[in-house]
């Protein structure tokens, strides 16, 4: 990561705002009230250092570290040695990694929260302080970006799908919930919508958000498709309950990216956008491939049987 940022890191009017923002947090100690456009997680990281630009280059490099750590350390029973050096390889060479951590955005850290998000619930979620740990991520989660509200939902929906007790779901959500929602009424109290002033008109279609979402994914076919591959050769046995759990954030989110550039001033579709899914597809994409190997399994074992059948062995 720091080989790919000698040559600086990447600015744009989002970074100088993530900036500003810090400056004023580390001038005055809180933010300005134009400053409500995105959550407070992100400029609070920068807010320690004079130079932001370094520190986000060195967080930057941290974070993909966490990325890749997080993301292996997840399937640490189920794969060793050489497949988890495959895995690692996919995870350096992936498009979307590789894209946002050259930029001073939100987007890196918000990716590595999410890793560790998935990393605690494959672990498993039958204690309180895992369900709580589980619970504090999701905060962090939408304290970084406004699109991390889709983890209420979702592990709302996991925790029913795992059959966890009522009571620690209602916990996980008031904990996921609570901060951002600290932060959301702040907005309001300043007269401005819940996430931020307005956004403007869009001027992308839902067609084109859709087109160049799919184009997007299909560029990180050969990762995944080598992450498939892992699970194929090696079989690592991923809970289904987990891989369904990916799959519908990898749609929500992508869904949502669509419909947020359809309705509003968002960017169009692409990696910064859409990196966020790359870790629950990879895992998708490892569980794949362990179930296409069963599959094929299957069918050997069917087609022998069938053979010893019909030619049964003489006596």
């Amino acid at each position: 990561m720091i080989a790919l940022t000698a040559n600086g890191m990447q600015l744009s009017p989002d970074s100088h705002a993530y900036m500003n923002a810090a400056a004023d947090v580390r001038g005055a100690g809180w933010f300005a009230d134009s400053y409500t456009w995105w959550p407070p997680l992100y400029p609070l990281t920068l807010a320690p250092f004079s130079d932001p630009v370094s520190a986000a280059r060195w967080l930057n490099a941290a974070c993909y570290a966490l990325t890749v750590t997080l993301t292996l350390h997840a399937l640490r029973t189920r794969l060793h040695g050489a497949g988890m050096a495959i895995l690692w390889v996919a995870l350096m060479l992936a498009p979307p990694l590789q894209f946002v951590h050259r930029w001073v955005w939100s987007e890196p850290l918000f990716v590595t929260l999410c890793a560790a998000w998935f990393a605690v619930l494959l672990g498993g979620v039958n204690a309180w302080r895992r369900v709580i740990l589980l619970g504090m991520i999701a905060a962090l989660l939408g304290l970084q970006r406004y699109v991390g509200i889709l983890f209420i939902p979702l592990g709302v929906g996991a925790l029913l799908l795992y059959r966890v007790h009522w009571n620690r779901i209602t916990v996980y959500a008031v904990v996921a919930f609570v901060p951002l929602a600290l932060w959301m009424l702040r907005n309001i109290s300043l007269g401005v919508p819940a996430t931020g002033l307005d956004r403007g008109a869009a001027y992308n279609t839902l067609a084109t958000g859709i087109y160049w979402s799919l184009l997007t994914l299909i560029a990180w076919l050969p990762v995944l498709t080598l992450a498939c591959a892992v699970g194929w050769r090696y079989r690592v046995r991923v809970d289904a309950r987990f891989a369904i759990v990916c799959a519908y954030y990898a749609v929500g989110h992508t869904a949502f990216i669509i419909w947020g550039a359809a309705s509003t001033s968002m960017d169009t579709p692409n990696d910064r956008l859409l990196s966020p899914v790359f870790v629950p597809l990879m895992f998708c994409a490892v569980a794949h491939g362990e179930w296409l190997s069963r599959r094929k399994s299957a069918r050997i074992e069917a087609s022998e049987s069938g053979t010893g059948a019909e030619h049964p062995s003489p006596r």
